[in-house]
């Protein structure tokens, strides 16, 4: 059986749950993208209420290409310098529109990703295709020098009876037997994250 966290993995940003003016924003600065005054934009909010998710969904969803450097990656200044120098020059598989994702990007060791967001804050102004980061907490200073130049886009945790009525959803459709109490708490128990929730 398939794990459930695979299997809901949203395709589209309606799937995800709660965060409507989010989804919203989101949609716009991609599509409207080479009208945005702002070139950058950090998703932030805390862990599992959907932030890559998001980006991912909508990606599929307007069909573009999604060109991600994630927190296993190393993320110094010649790192970032490197990655987008080949994504902004990159032709997109089947000419298709593409957005590059810098996930978690307040997640950065300090000697070994040393400059990456001040080398990415940099080239922003020269890129032609829309520019993501995720961020768990949008105070750290890790990510001070994109904040200046970045839209920001809260991702609040869902609100319970919006994790409850997901939650039902999947039981309806999966045929388990469940008890609305039980599902309650459960939803209380994860704090908002859906991921948890779904494990």
């Amino acid at each position: 059986m398939a794990l459930l966290l695979t299997k809901y993995q949203p395709n589209t940003s309606q799937d995800l749950v709660g965060n409507n003016t989010a989804k919203t924003k989101l949609k716009d600065f991609i599509t409207n993208y080479k009208s945005q005054r702002k070139k950058v934009c950090i998703v932030h909010g805390p862990l599992g209420t959907g932030k890559t998710s998001l980006v991912y969904a909508l990606a599929k969803e307007l069909d573009y290409d999604i060109l991600e450097l994630n927190s296993s990656q190393t993320r110094n200044k010649d790192a970032i310098s490197t990655f987008l120098s080949a994504a902004l020059g990159q032709t997109s598989l089947f000419m298709r529109p593409k957005l590059i994702l810098i996930d978690e990007a307040d997640n950065t060791s300090g000697r070994k990703d040393r400059g990456g967001n001040a080398e990415l804050a940099k080239i922003l102004d020269k890129s032609t295709f829309p520019i993501i980061c995720t961020a768990n907490d949008i105070l750290d200073k890790k990510i001070k020098p994109l904040k200046k130049k970045a839209l920001l886009i809260p991702i609040d945790k869902p609100e319970h009876q919006e994790i409850v009525q997901f939650l039902t959803t999947i039981c309806i459709k999966e045929n388990i037997q469940y008890k609305d109490n039980a599902l309650s708490a459960l939803a209380r128990s994860c704090d908002g994250d859906i991921r948890a929730a779904l494990l």
